[in-house]
């Protein structure tokens, strides 16, 4: 069970980058204005702030800390195919990862030195859903459980996460995200129930209960049959109705 195992997460990033893509097919120009569930963000926002999240998860692969302000891919480029365009070349990415273990040619550093290059770029806090502190204690969990490569420590300015929590929130953002841009564009596609099981199963180990503002609106009540879909984005203060 992933809640269990953190090692298993790293398997829910590339099924939840798959169902967001899914859910990017139907973003037409005419739809960038509209609203999403996501408060105060529209198709077009949402959509840069996931480019930027995939920005974000790839630095993190490849150095080993991600800085507060990914910069943009293309600032007057279509939202829609620069998500399509990143997620690609992540996907690219991760796949290397997943078929050698090998998380980035540096990856040998030790855990103080990686702690002291975050620390003199640091300010601030982490951005996402990374800002969550019970996602730094499922890092301390994770590096405890000895879950091998997925142990790896990725710095967030103050925070440490290991590489198998990073890519648990990195799944969480992009599911519900994908969600998110699903019902803005009228197709109401649910999370693959696989999918959203698993991200259930971590949840609340990354998005707390309370204080969970501004980021997340309190957990919406569903009932009990309700799909996990439906319970996960209620969860995360969605309306599955």
């Amino acid at each position: 069970m992933p809640r269990t195992d953190p090692a298993q997460w790293p398997g829910l990033l590339e099924p939840a980058i798959g169902y967001a893509l899914a859910a990017v097919q139907a973003v037409t120009p005419d739809l960038l204005p509209h609203p999403t569930p996501c408060r105060g963000w529209n198709v077009g926002m949402l959509l840069r702030h996931a480019t930027e999240s995939l920005t974000a998860l790839q630095e993190g692969i490849d150095a080993g800390r991600i800085g507060l302000s990914p910069a943009p891919d293309d600032p007057a480029g279509e939202p829609a195919q620069l998500f399509r365009d990143r997620a690609s070349r992540f996907l690219s990415v991760w796949a290397g990862v997943v078929r050698t273990g090998a998380v980035r040619p540096d990856a040998a550093r030790t855990d103080a030195a990686r702690t002291d290059a975050a620390r003199s770029d640091a300010a601030g806090t982490g951005t996402g859903c990374a800002e969550s502190a019970q996602a730094e204690t499922a890092g301390t969990e994770c590096a405890q459980a000895g879950a091998g490569d997925w142990a790896e420590i990725i710095a967030i300015a103050d925070r440490r996460l290991t590489l198998g929590v990073m890519t648990g929130v990195g799944a969480l953002e992009m599911a519900v995200h994908g969600w998110d841009l699903s019902r803005a564009c009228g197709r109401c596609q649910p999370i693959p129930g696989a999918l959203a099981a698993g991200l259930l199963d971590i949840s609340p180990l990354l998005v707390p209960r309370t204080g969970r503002a501004p980021l997340f609106g309190p957990p919406v009540t569903v009932p009990p049959m309700a799909t996990p879909s439906d319970q996960l984005v209620a969860y995360l203060g969605r309306d599955p109705g």
